[in-house]
């Protein structure tokens, strides 16, 4: 998967591809910047930021604990039940260059 920067100068055009994404995406939103997507995965439970710039993704996830559903111990979480009840973390969209809004459905 890649995108494309959108060029904005005397109306709007397509402009370079961005790097080549890391993965597959699900769903992706972009930072107000256009520097970043804060993106969910296929078959994963915990959402990541991508640096466009890069067209890495940062080893931190987004919204929740790496640990989290399973944070109390609690190992009868099954993720992709989650993943089918729409209950895993999603991130909305960017307050900020900096802040990220999320839904998280209980675990």
């Amino acid at each position: 998967m890649h995108g494309r920067w959108v060029v904005v100068h005397r109306g709007a055009r397509w402009g370079d591809d961005t790097p080549k994404l890391p993965f597959p995406i699900a769903r992706a939103v972009l930072s107000p910047d256009g520097t970043r997507l804060a993106v969910t995965r296929p078959r994963r439970v915990h959402p990541v930021l991508i640096d466009l710039t890069k067209g890495t993704a940062d080893k931190n996830p987004l919204c929740v604990s790496r640990a989290w559903p399973h944070e109390d111990g609690d190992d009868h979480s099954d993720d992709s039940e989650l993943r089918r009840g729409d209950n895993a973390p999603v991130p909305l969209g960017f307050l900020s260059d900096e802040v990220i809004a999320c839904s998280v459905g209980a675990s």
